[in-house]
């Protein structure tokens, strides 16, 4: 995350705060539009990362396999099987 971005989410949060605190129809529509056009700057900005990853690991499989996994968030991903615990439940 570039330090633009941090500054403008810091900025999102802090008109965030100001509509919990006094949700008046101007601060209401002056904080959709700053996250609007944040979240607009911010898909923007995640796209271009992965397609320069993409280009500069054209030759090597595994690191493209790496940055399609991290845009796909599946690093995180939890593919365990939850154990069940009911005391009604009777295996047989």
């Amino acid at each position: 995350m570039t330090g633009g971005l941090i500054v403008s989410r810091r900025t999102k949060n802090t008109l965030h705060k100001a509509v919990i605190t006094n949700p008046s129809e101007l601060n209401i529509n002056y904080y959709k539009t700053y996250r609007n056009i944040y979240n607009k700057i911010l898909r923007k900005s995640k796209a271009l990362y992965f397609e320069t990853e993409l280009k500069n690991s054209k030759a090597k499989l595994k690191k493209t396999w790496d940055v399609l996994c991290e845009a796909m968030n599946t690093n995180s991903v939890d593919t365990s099987i939850p154990e069940i615990h009911d005391k009604n439940l009777t295996v047989f």
